[in-house]
């Protein structure tokens, strides 16, 4: 799994570690080993959502604020309605 999404080992170990404390704290043992292996999508799925909202508030990113690139102008005289007048 680490691998596919590649999630850094250290982030695989904590969201291990607080998965398994916060389900044994919840659910005892097997709890705790539920959530331990429930803690690594999670964790991939957090740190996806982090990375991908961090790329679109950088500078130049989609959420910039700047406008985008301009379309062409119609040449006068056209409608946009297709050439036989139907909508």
């Amino acid at each position: 799994m680490s691998r596919t999404v590649k999630i850094n080992p250290l982030l695989v170990l904590l969201s291990i570690l607080i998965g398994s404390s916060i389900g044994a704290w919840l659910g005892g043992l097997f709890g705790g080993f539920v959530a331990a292996l429930l803690s690594i999508p999670c964790a991939a799925a957090l740190q996806v959502v982090v990375r991908e909202l961090w790329q679109a508030t950088a500078p130049g990113g989609p959420l910039d604020g700047e406008p985008g690139p301009a379309t062409a102008p119609s040449p006068p005289g056209s409608s946009g309605l297709p050439e036989d007048g139907r909508a």
